[in-house]
């Protein structure tokens, strides 16, 4: 269920969707959020924003806002205010930078072999601090489906791929030599 945002500090959960209001600049705190366009049918996936990123830029330029996001990992948001008129230079070459990484991430995660987008995704993962999910709770690791819209594949693909990466990322484990069943000498009766 998608709820606005209000003018405070916002912890998303794994999952929960929110829409960025007008007239609101946000500034990723921590998390790994999927970004999509309300006006788009479908859930086609604008970008990913990890912690740093600005979000809700188009209220700068007096855009409509139409901007849902999905927490893919536990996530928190952080209300701005706008820039000062005069900070037109680094505010500028900021977005830029920005918006080229969001660009070459979206490219990375639709192109090439499923194994090479999933790759990518889970460095994006790793870079946003939602990494190494051994021994970590399930709420803190994105859904399938999510995964899945992310990188063009079928949910059944994103599985069979990642648990192939899986095991050739986790080394196989050493097992102890198994004690014969008679490994003793037997006495005979004499």
């Amino acid at each position: 269920m998608n709820h606005p945002l209000n003018r405070t500090e916002q912890p998303l959960d794994r999952g929960q969707t929110a829409v960025l209001g007008p007239r609101r600049l946000w500034r990723v705190a921590h998390g790994l959020l999927m970004v999509q366009s309300l006006a788009r049918p479908g859930d086609a996936v604008r970008h990913l924003a990890l912690q740093g990123d600005w979000l809700n830029m188009e209220s700068l330029c007096d855009l409509p806002a139409d901007t849902r996001i999905t927490a893919l990992v536990p996530s928190q948001l952080q209300p701005l205010e706008p820039p000062p008129a005069d900070h037109g230079q680094p505010l500028m070459q900021r977005l830029l930078l920005q918006q080229r990484r969001w660009a070459d991430d979206m490219l990375a995660l639709r192109t090439g072999s499923v194994e090479q987008r999933l790759g990518h995704w889970l460095a994006l993962v790793n870079r946003s601090g939602g990494g190494s999910t051994h021994g970590a709770s399930t709420d803190n690791v994105p859904t399938l489906r999510d995964i899945a819209t992310l990188v063009d594949a079928a949910p059944e693909t994103v599985c069979r791929v990642l648990a192939r990466l899986r095991s050739t990322a986790t080394p196989p484990r050493a097992t102890a030599p198994r004690a014969r069943r008679w490994a003793m000498p037997l006495r005979l009766a004499a």
